[in-house]
């Protein structure tokens, strides 16, 4: 078929030309990317994930930073797996003496973690059926046409149209690692469309116990307002822990440095980490 002709030789043209002949001739399209480390990726090329992906301009610093932290051996956890981008990455990194807990409540992205991990034989990775938030419980999670726009409640994010809403399980991780004895957390990245102060309260006894995870967290105050908080409230939350908040700043050699980053009265879009000082 032409659409799997293009499919195959997608690098020979432009990539927003290539992504609109495709989405015109078949609009329910997938594709699978092959990853800066390697890693394959599948995800449909109508939401915002695959059209980052076509552009090669997807969370590339961050997954850079993910990759460069991490060791094998490490324990990673992936708070808003979605569709597993980072879990794949960190799985790789982190090798089969590691492992990673990849939270995700939608059974529509579970469906395309699982599938991204088989693409990558991957069998360090555990995939909780859950949202997480700062306590155990219920919740109805609203399902959006852009899956990396679900959310536990409805923001105020532009791109949001919600298709239904699904019943689904909460987890607080400080619970989750307790019960599952999982022991030291190495790296947690946290983008979960405006409930990450949430995650926060949650965790509280991993980010003040001895060994405090690195974090790299989305800032948004549109999706936190869903919530009643903002970028801001956030970040103050992050420094009650005792974390300094850092950008990252790619260099010309592909290192990734932490530039410290001062409070700002407005987010509209950025990834932080967070280092315990």
């Amino acid at each position: 078929m032409l659409t799997d002709l293009l499919i195959r030789n997608w690098r020979y043209l432009p990539a927003r030309l290539w992504r609109k002949i495709v989405l015109g001739l078949d609009p329910e399209r997938l594709a699978v990317f092959t990853l800066d480390d390697g890693s394959r990726f599948e995800c449909s090329l109508k939401d915002s994930t695959g059209r980052l992906l076509t552009l090669n301009a997807l969370e590339t610093t961050e997954r850079g930073f993910v990759r460069q932290r991490l060791q094998p051996g490490d324990t990673f956890v992936d708070v808003g797996a979605n569709r597993g981008l980072y879990s794949v990455v960190a799985a790789r990194r982190v090798g089969p003496a590691g492992r990673v807990l990849a939270f995700e409540p939608s059974p529509r992205e579970i469906n395309y973690l699982k599938r991204n991990l088989g693409h990558n034989q991957l069998a360090n990775v555990t995939v909780v059926a859950a949202a997480v938030g700062a306590q155990a419980g219920r919740a109805d999670l609203l399902v959006a046409a852009d899956g990396g726009l679900n959310s536990l409640a409805r923001t105020e994010h532009p791109e949001q149209v919600a298709q239904s809403t699904q019943p689904v399980d909460v987890s607080a991780l400080d619970d989750y690692l307790a019960e599952h004895s999982v022991g030291r957390v190495h790296f947690m990245k946290i983008d979960v469309e405006g409930a990450e102060a949430e995650v926060l309260r949650g965790a509280a006894g991993l980010l003040t116990g001895p060994h405090p995870p690195i974090i790299l967290c989305e800032f948004c105050d549109a999706t936190a307002a869903g919530f009643g908080s903002s970028g801001h409230a956030l970040y103050q939350a992050f420094e009650s822990y005792g974390f300094a908040l850092h950008a990252l700043s790619p260099t010309a050699s592909g290192a990734v440095e932490l530039v410290p980053a001062p409070p700002q009265p407005h987010y509209e879009l950025e990834n932080l980490v967070a280092i315990h000082v």
